[in-house]
């Protein structure tokens, strides 16, 4: 209980970090100076209220030197960091798939709330994940799956246990080709027949990246997934919020969510239901 108090403890510092990121790279200010301060009144941020949750609750969600709320988003990222971290360590322990997926995790949280606040995916994010995925391929989703569920189950993705590792590169690189190209031809149908950018670069990219970790047969269910969020969101906003039919969602957001989700327990739902 202690390493996981430990482990938690550290997601969620590592969570106040994040949300640096999430608010200085859209408006591309350095992520290490100047310190954290108040947006409103420029006053240095002391450390003592820039505890991960505990300084949120005793300040009551406002600043102390001007009383400006302070975004509940900011707690917030820190819990789901402090719970993902805390879930992947009792996954994976100190496995090289454990740190993999932690890194992945934190990019596809950022990527999220970055284009949830903003409706941009920054490419320094995007190639950034796209490029460990590729590099760390062996420790992805695949292998984690042939551990828990045997050998069998990568003759499913189409990986010969005979040669794993080349293949397992192979099919990293061929998620990624299908995720994009699945996209691309989206796009593309949105921009000759109806004249509109019905989805963006960044998205390209971002199912690239995710297709890369996740292989070319599981990216259809991370986009499943993502899809059916994106659709009930915006359902939700349609019918409850009044929003234009041509209202601009955050596909983004939605696919980092499934794709987060998939690491942590869909692989498991996926082979299963297989």
């Amino acid at each position: 209980m202690f390493i996981d108090f430990v482990v938690f403890l550290f997601g969620l510092i590592i969570g106040s970090f994040l949300n640096v990121c999430i608010y200085r790279i859209p408006i591309g200010k350095s992520i290490v100076f100047p310190g954290s301060h108040c947006p409103k009144c420029g006053n240095k941020i002391a450390f003592y209220d820039n505890i991960p949750l505990l300084s949120f609750i005793i300040l009551r969600g406002k600043c102390r030197k001007c009383g400006e709320r302070i975004s509940f988003r900011y707690p917030l990222v820190e819990l789901l960091n402090g719970i993902l971290f805390l879930i992947l360590y009792r996954e994976f322990f100190l496995s090289p798939t454990f740190f993999l997926f932690l890194v992945i995790s934190d990019i596809l949280l950022v990527l999220g709330f970055i284009d949830l606040d903003h409706r941009i995916l920054p490419h320094p994010l995007n190639f950034g994940g796209l490029f460990i995925s590729l590099l760390f391929a062996p420790y992805n989703v695949l292998i984690y799956s042939q551990r828990v569920f045997g050998y069998k189950v990568l003759s499913l993705f189409g990986i010969s246990t005979k040669s794993i590792y080349p293949s397992i590169y192979v099919t990293s690189f061929f998620g990624c080709l299908m995720g994009s190209f699945l996209f691309i031809i989206v796009a593309l149908f949105f921009y000759l027949v109806k004249k509109i950018e019905g989805l963006g670069h960044g998205d390209i990219i971002l199912i690239g990246f995710i297709g890369a970790l996740v292989g070319p047969a599981l990216v259809f269910y991370v986009i499943s997934f993502g899809g059916i969020i994106g659709a009930l969101v915006g359902i939700y906003l349609i019918v409850f919020k009044k929003k234009d039919k041509m209202y601009e969602l955050p596909f983004g957001t939605f696919l980092s969510g499934a794709a987060i989700f998939f690491i942590l327990i869909g692989m498991r739902i996926v082979v299963r239901y297989i």
